[in-house]
């Protein structure tokens, strides 16, 4: 095989997404716990709540929301995996069903080695210069998603801080 693989060049696609979903995705956990233990550190300095039950409770709940918010780190993240990509590409119609996911399947018994090198190599050109403009809408939902992570971890911080000790 040549250094130029489909595989390769929708890891290298993959690898910058799926940093940025971890981020997100990290981000997004922090904040709803600093969110939840914000606003129970306000119903406490506000008088809304008098026993320490909230304390527990308020990290229960914390601890929930980033879980929560992990479960879908992890499936983002797989959604943003070489094979999951090559469907996503092909689905929204920037390649036909198969043009990428079909490169990353072992080659047909009896067919050229050579020949597949040229597809193999013709596919990940392709992919290097077309994939980027494909990929646009994805990396645009992944930004909206990160800015509202960043959002709820501000607000969280800002929120525990703000009720004081």
């Amino acid at each position: 095989m040549s250094d130029a693989t489909t595989r390769r060049a929708l890891e290298e696609l993959a690898r910058p997404l799926a940093r940025r979903v971890a981020i997100g995705g990290v981000g997004l956990a922090g904040g709803a716990l600093l969110v939840t233990l914000g606003v129970a550190a306000w119903l406490v300095r506000l008088g809304v709540v008098h026993t320490l039950w909230w304390v527990p409770a308020a990290w229960l709940l914390g601890s929930l929301g980033a879980a929560v918010a992990l479960t879908l780190l992890v499936r983002r993240r797989r959604s943003v995996e070489p094979a999951a990509l090559a469907r996503r590409l092909e689905s929204e119609g920037a390649w036909r069903l198969g043009a990428i996911s079909g490169m990353l399947a072992p080659p047909a018994e009896g067919l050229s080695p050579e020949l597949y090198r040229v597809a193999d190599s013709a596919r990940a050109a392709d992919l290097s210069r077309r994939a980027e403009g494909a990929l646009a809408p994805l990396v645009a939902q992944i930004g909206r998603g990160n800015r509202i992570a960043m959002a709820a971890l501000g607000v969280g911080a800002l929120g525990l801080l703000g009720a004081g000790p």
